[in-house]
């Protein structure tokens, strides 16, 4: 069973007007209408849809360059201390390089973004 129940009022005043009304608003002569439909109905059924996401950030180890920079960073002053003078410069800015650059990768930063929907 359905019920249809509508409504038209003067969109300036807000005053209730009569259904087949076509004229100006007797109360402030506006001729802007604002219309309202409802609707009744009995076994009425609803859908509904959920959207989700995750983020997830960590960061991962490569472990034998992890251990070869950390070796290395222990190591470097020993061997500045082994080898003076400019070769022991060349030779440590070197070592540091290469540090360096092991360095970079021996670290990355992770994100993991999933993403799902139900309907």
């Amino acid at each position: 069973m359905k019920q249809v129940h509508q409504n038209v009022r003067c969109k300036s005043c807000g005053r209730l007007l009569p259904g087949a009304y076509l004229g100006p608003c007797p109360h402030c002569a506006s001729t802007m209408r604002h219309y309202t439909v409802n609707i009744a109905a009995s076994g009425l059924q609803m859908r509904g849809s959920l959207k989700w996401g995750m983020t997830k950030e960590y960061y991962k180890k490569n472990k034998p360059l992890y251990w070869c920079v950390l070796l290395i960073t222990v190591v470097s002053p020993f061997l500045g201390l082994v080898v003076a003078g400019m070769l022991g410069v060349v030779i440590g800015l070197v070592v540091g390089l290469l540090t360096f650059v092991l360095g970079l990768n021996a670290v990355t930063k992770v994100l993991e973004i999933r993403e799902g929907r139900t309907d």
